[in-house]
């Protein structure tokens, strides 16, 4: 799905930084 393909990136950019 988009919406979770998305949440995971949003996860990982926010541990990244």
């Amino acid at each position: 799905n988009l919406f979770q393909f998305g949440e995971m990136i949003l996860e990982k950019t926010g541990k990244e930084a």
